[in-house]
């Protein structure tokens, strides 16, 4: 069961590494989707959400600066995360519990999605 968590921490990790990497290599196509969000260019007139739009390109490339470096983040929190849970994998119970706390942080900084059908607090002893 702890070997299967492990594995899923690398896969998440694998995924937000993936998605920055995209993110990098296609700059302009996903930036232009983020500038299309923002602005709300697609909101049907007279809707009375128009009044939050965002139209400007420093806030909408600062936003998709900010969005890339939490993918980085998120998938340096999950590698750190795994590498420390693989070296104290063979310890006591406390002590690969402590280290659980990386991949904890990688969770809310934006990789909760893919964990929270898992418990990750939780390890049997044997």
């Amino acid at each position: 069961m702890t070997e299967t968590r492990i594995v899923k921490i690398v896969m998440v990790g694998s995924l937000a590494l993936l998605v920055t990497f995209d993110n990098l290599i296609d700059y302009e196509t996903n930036y232009a989707f983020v500038r299309h969000v923002l602005s709300m260019e697609t909101t049907p007139p007279g809707n009375t959400l128009v009044h939050r739009s965002i139209a400007s390109p420093s806030f909408w490339r600062t936003a998709y600066a900010l969005i890339i470096a939490s993918e980085g983040a998120t998938a340096l929190g999950f590698a750190g995360g795994a590498a420390l849970l693989l070296r104290h994998f063979h310890t006591q119970a406390a002590c690969f519990n402590r280290a659980k706390g990386l991949t904890a942080v990688a969770c809310n900084a934006g990789g909760g999605y893919a964990l929270s059908s898992q418990n990750v607090s939780s390890r049997t002893m044997s």
